[in-house]
């Protein structure tokens, strides 16, 4: 299984009026398939050309997106068990996975919460932390079918509501990820599968956007709707103003 494409845009700084944006490319010598100079660079100089940007990519098992991930989780366990009668103080025991290992489709989905409670009142809590992962892929290459399920949000603008990616790989659900606050497209396969493609979460005063199309031996990245994508979200990003 490859890595594909996800936008991790939670830190930037503002120079004058530019955005400015970090690639982070974690660099496969498959990538030189579609993209001759990888492709970090080919992103980066997509945005590069773009009036008020000056220059994003990984993966769901890259470090950053994982280590946000396990923010959230832990965000959202305080959350989930904040004091009350009975849960006036818990303990939690984070567990994390044992690796880039991908889930099975009978195993639990993780962020996973196992409670233990003595006359009433939690004490402890397991908390297994997301896998960031999926039970199958297929990098078959054919299409796919994309919908827009969140058509007025910024990163959707300009984007029709259906619109196909001509060969790409298969995720299926169920990503091993925190429940997001939005999700802004969902993909469909040839097999019935589909994906949360397009998923948004905030930590604190930052924002997370994973963004799934692609594989490193298709050039999804050279196409017109793709890049919209990433430079909605960029600029939506940047926005210190921008709500949900």
């Amino acid at each position: 299984m490859k890595k594909l494409l996800f936008l991790l845009l939670g830190t930037w700084t503002l120079l004058g009026d530019d955005v400015r944006v970090l690639v982070w490319d974690e660099r496969q010598p498959a990538q030189k398939q579609a993209y001759p100079h990888f492709l970090g660079n080919t992103l980066a100089s997509h945005l590069n050309s773009l009036p008020g940007i000056s220059a994003l990519h990984s993966a769901h098992w890259a470090t950053p997106f994982m280590e946000a991930m396990n923010e959230r989780t832990r965000m959202d366990a305080a959350k989930k068990f904040s004091p009350s009668p009975s849960t006036p103080k818990v303990a939690f025991e984070w567990v994390a996975p044992p690796g880039r290992i991908s889930p099975s489709w009978a195993s639990l989905v993780t962020p996973a919460y196992l409670a233990y409670q003595r006359h009433g009142v939690v004490t402890t809590v397991r908390v297994d932390l997301p896998n960031c992962c999926f039970p199958a892929w297929r990098n078959d290459g054919k299409p796919s079918q994309m919908l827009t399920v969140a058509a007025g949000h910024p990163i959707a603008a300009g984007l029709p509501k259906q619109w196909t990616l001509p060969a790409t790989e298969m995720y299926a659900e169920p990503f091993h990820v925190p429940e997001p606050d939005r999700v802004i497209f969902k993909e469909t396969f040839s097999e019935e599968e589909w994906f949360r493609s397009g998923c948004l979460w905030h930590l604190e005063k930052g924002k997370i956007f994973y963004f799934r199309p692609g594989h490193e031996t298709h050039p999804i990245f050279t196409q017109e709707l793709p890049l919209k994508v990433l430079e909605n979200t960029v600029r939506w990003m940047s926005n210190s103003k921008s709500a949900n």
